[in-house]
């Protein structure tokens, strides 16, 4: 049994918090990622490779997303163990539906001035 077992934690950073939802994640939390439709920024920051047999390998022929070449290892390291769920935040159905989680939610990360929340 972990630490955090049995805390759902509504993740509502950006990258700047991306590691204090991987931490909370890595101590047992269900730790819910909301991103942008379209999906979070720090998809796309380098450095990018594939994983294959279980071994990460540099590669430059795999495109990953928005053509990278491969996927974003910074990415995979700060979003391990966490669930994600892209939400249009500027709609009132997205609005209501960050509502509904968060009322799920033990803990809420989120940036000191959210735009839209």
């Amino acid at each position: 049994m972990a630490f955090l077992d049995g805390y759902r934690v509504l993740d509502l950073t950006d990258e700047r918090g991306l590691l204090a939802g991987r931490m909370l994640a890595d101590l047992g939390a269900d730790v819910v990622q909301v991103e942008p439709v379209g999906g979070s920024t720090a998809r796309d920051r380098p450095p990018y490779g594939t994983v294959t047999g279980g071994l990460a390998e540099a590669s430059t022929n795999l495109a990953g997303r928005g053509g990278r070449p491969g996927r974003s290892y910074y990415w995979d390291a700060f979003a391990a163990n966490k669930r994600g769920i892209e939400v249009d935040l500027d709609s009132a159905a997205g609005q209501r539906q960050v509502a509904r989680l968060a009322a799920r939610a033990g803990q809420r990360a989120r940036p000191d001035r959210h735009p839209r929340l």
